[in-house]
């Protein structure tokens, strides 16, 4: 997400001005201008807080004396409670014809996880599956989840049974698990397949025809947290890196908490491995005295796991 940040957002606004330089006006001058471009307040707040982020860093390694002021921000509202409930999810997925959207459905998985899974994920010895990476937006190249961290889950029969499905079906030589034409999943394919599920039981039960994330991943989470489970549990479970996105869930539901994903025989561990990237960033900036400022490098991106920042040109 970050390298579209900078590619969209950042680069075309700041193009090529020097970071040290950025005045008050001109960070409220891209905020206004996020504003005008139609965007939910959440990706707008998400977008401001990078870029103060990259600010931070900035500061931190002594490239600038002070961070410019930065505008306040506005109320996030509320998310909306739509999700599916068990039975809408039995009769939604009388529809699924590929093991892709049964996996989203039972693992809590985001979309570009799935996306991501190998072959050599799975361990059929252990019973386990291992979510610890994921592809891009754009492209197939693999990268680490959204949190820099791998969640083992251990197999139930309804994760089993999608896996062994899709096993059966792999093409030989391809080392992703989820496949289509004989290819990974491309986001448009995955979003695809899934609107065709929804439209057919809209039209069967009437159900409410909910995105892919919602339909899955937060479906999954809302129906933990109305069997009462536990918040801790299901931030495990779901991978949240910060308790605080499955507050938010349970905020829909008061007094309703949430468990794992399975039975309560099921375990689901998670561990992190935070990577940082200090010496790809340093040879990327040409040094510690290097100056900043928004520019594409020369390799075009940067990796996700870099610190906050945008792009950096050498001198």
């Amino acid at each position: 997400m970050r390298e579209l940040l900078c590619q969209n957002l950042f680069i075309p606004h700041f193009q090529k001005s020097d970071v040290t330089r950025i005045t008050k006006k001109e960070i409220s001058d891209f905020y206004t201008a996020l504003n005008g471009k139609g965007l939910p307040i959440k990706i707008i707040n998400n977008t401001m807080l990078e870029l103060k982020g990259f600010f931070n860093w900035l500061l931190n390694e002594e490239l600038i004396s002070r961070i410019p002021p930065f505008p306040k921000l506005q109320e996030v509202p509320p998310r909306k409670n739509d999700w599916y409930t068990k039975e809408q999810h039995r009769q939604l997925f009388e529809f699924c014809e590929e093991p892709i959207y049964q996996f989203l459905r039972w693992s809590g998985s985001r979309p570009n996880e799935s996306r991501g899974l190998l072959k050599t994920d799975t361990d059929w010895d252990k019973k386990q599956v291992s979510i610890a990476h994921a592809l891009p937006m754009v492209g197939f190249k693999i990268k680490n989840t959204k949190t820099n961290s791998i969640r083992i889950i251990d197999f139930f029969e309804e994760l089993e049974t999608c896996l062994k499905q899709r096993l059966e079906s792999s093409p030989e030589g391809c080392g992703f698990l989820f496949t289509k034409h004989n290819r990974p999943y491309s986001r448009k394919m995955l979003f695809n397949g899934w609107d065709k599920m929804t439209e057919q039981a809209y039209i069967k039960y009437g159900l409410p025809r909910l995105p892919l994330y919602q339909g899955t991943k937060h479906s999954r989470a809302m129906q933990m947290l109305k069997e009462g489970r536990s918040v801790s549990d299901v931030q495990e479970a779901l991978g949240h890196a910060d308790i605080r996105s499955t507050d938010h869930y349970a905020e829909m539901l008061p007094g309703r908490r949430a468990e794992l994903l399975g039975n309560k025989s099921q375990r689901v561990t998670q561990f992190s491995h935070a990577v940082t990237n200090s010496e790809s960033l340093e040879k990327l900036a040409g040094g510690r005295g290097v100056e900043p400022r928004f520019a594409e490098s020369e390799s075009g991106v940067l990796p996700l796991n870099d610190p906050p920042i945008l792009f950096i040109a050498k001198r």
